[in-house]
């Protein structure tokens, strides 16, 4: 199978296929699997990703042909041609607002076709609310599930309540398994936010020693190191042990709720701990 793109649908899909037998080829256009991620964590996922799979950096689909019940693959550039059994297109999602041909509702659509919505999941016609992918935030199954209480409360009741965002984690369940919350550190650079930073590798915890297998914690916290901006997770059971951290967020965002509180020995949690207690 040959799979072209390389965000977290096409790591997923591609770990998926892979651990049933099939050879995976991955077509990423840049040179990071995963690049929407922190890139210390995207850095660390492709390295890990590309001892089981072949992927192609730096690499674009020309064109595809089907012939003999083979796709025949011919990459951008150059001469080489890809054959396959299979092929997985993975380069992103379009919204089918042309298709439903929504226009004819009177509900306005951004310049990538997205609903347009306010904080209340409110289109510009009243009384028409929207929510899930089709509005183009957070676009994750569990904000999904988040806005549609506030879309039905807001519809039915006088009392309209906005959206909360803040600390919506997401996770990319492949092998090694990502979970990730708040800001990554390139976003804070652009912002121009001064910050400290905690890293924790597997290996060097109880549960990382007996399991034998690699993994990065990386925390990032203002200034002083007191308050929590972004917590990012590459290894096994990413996507649970990052609660941890979520909680944290929504509840005060302070370090020492993490820093402070004793956690079981020696249980796969504490490697989110010694993150923290590494920030500098």
């Amino acid at each position: 199978m040959v799979v072209v793109g390389g965000g977290y649908i096409a790591a997923e899909l591609a770990h998926f296929y892979g651990s049933l037998g099939t050879k995976v080829t991955i077509l990423v256009r840049g040179n990071l699997m995963l690049s929407k991620e922190d890139e210390e964590i995207a850095k660390w996922f492709t390295k890990e990703f590309s001892q089981k799979h072949e992927i192609l950096f730096d690499t674009t689909a020309d064109s595809v042909s089907y012939e003999d019940s083979k796709y025949i693959i011919t990459l951008k550039g150059n001469d080489k041609k890809l054959e396959a059994d299979q092929l997985l297109v993975v380069t992103g999602r379009t919204p089918n607002t042309d298709i439903l041909n929504v226009k004819e509702t009177g509900v306005e659509t951004n310049e990538n076709g997205y609903i347009k919505v306010n904080e209340f999941l409110e289109t510009n016609v009243s009384g028409v609310y929207s929510f899930g992918d089709i509005v183009g935030i957070l676009p994750f199954r569990h904000t999904a599930n988040e806005q549609v209480g506030y879309a039905i409360r807001n519809a039915f009741t006088e009392h309209k309540v906005a959206v909360n965002y803040f600390a919506i984690g997401h996770a990319v369940f492949s092998s090694p398994q990502i979970g990730g919350v708040g800001k990554t550190e390139e976003e804070l650079k652009k912002e121009g936010v001064t910050y400290k930073v905690g890293r924790a590798e597997l290996k060097d915890t109880g549960m990382g020693n007996a399991l034998q297998e690699n993994g990065l914690v990386k925390v990032l916290t203002d200034e002083k190191g007191e308050k929590i901006l972004g917590v990012h997770i590459v290894g096994p059971d990413a996507p649970t042990i990052i609660h941890e951290a979520i909680i944290a967020m929504k509840a005060n965002g302070a370090v020492e709720a993490i820093a402070d509180t004793v956690f079981i020995h020696p249980a796969l949690s504490e490697w989110l701990q010694r993150a923290f207690f590494a920030i500098e």
